[in-house]
């Protein structure tokens, strides 16, 4: 017989509601007396069970397939997105001059950005707090002394939320290799558009922004930056 079909025939049917007199027991409606299961009841709804628990299991095994593949589709994402010290950000200050950059830096020498004209510049703001910021120091202390000769490029360092007696620490021996310019009021942080530690600014020799780079770099995306830069201005 068809399961469905057997299924649907077992279902109850509403009966008027007629009391009787049993010889063996006491009075009894017959409603009552329906809902005693005789065996072959007890069978029938037992194998109406199968087809539900059989649905059931198809509906968990489908959601599970599917959260699988979510997570696959997920992890497949991360792996193809490039790391964050790649990751050049938006910015409306790219193809415009760099804002005015000048100041008193931690080792009490004026300095002004106009004094590195004719030179590539990435100006990072950054923090002793920052993780990332603590992953790319050696690799800004390499890049200085790799560009430490007369056609090299500059760094320069903005404080972005922190204390020069932090920074102090956080350079070591390699305070005075570049100029670092606290900021503590924020107005520089404001005036070139950065909302956190990490984040970078390539500066062209003639004072135009090139990029904007976010969460940390190393010395190998830095000479890159600016192969690429020289390649395209000839």
């Amino acid at each position: 017989m068809n399961e469905s079909l057997a299924c649907s025939s077992a279902s109850p049917v509403s009966e008027p509601l007629v009391i009787r007199e049993d010889s063996a027991g006491p009075l009894m409606s017959d409603k009552e007396s329906s809902t005693q299961s005789s065996p072959g009841q007890d069978s029938l709804d037992r194998d109406c069970s199968g087809p539900t628990k059989r649905l059931r299991a198809k509906s968990v095994m489908v959601i599970s397939i599917g959260v699988g593949l979510a997570f696959i589709v997920f992890i497949v994402f991360l792996a193809m997105s490039p790391p964050q010290s790649q990751r050049h950000l938006f910015s409306p200050l790219v193809g415009k001059p760099a804002p005015a950059l000048s100041g008193t830096t931690i080792t009490g020498v004026p300095f002004s950005l106009g004094s590195f004209s004719g030179h590539f510049v990435f100006v990072d703001f950054f923090a002793s707090w920052c993780p990332a910021c603590v992953t790319e120091q050696p690799q800004l202390n390499a890049f200085v002394r790799e560009q430490n000769h007369t056609n090299g490029a500059r760094l320069v360092g903005v404080i972005f939320g922190d204390r020069v007696s932090n920074i102090r620490s956080f350079l070591g021996k390699e305070v005075g290799k570049y100029p670092v310019l606290p900021d503590p009021t924020g107005t520089f942080a404001l005036h070139w558009g950065v909302g956190n530690a990490a984040e970078m600014y390539f500066v062209s020799p003639k004072g135009q922004i090139l990029a904007k780079i976010d969460g940390g770099v190393t010395l190998k995306e830095l000479d890159t930056l600016i192969a690429r830069a020289q390649s395209t201005n000839g």
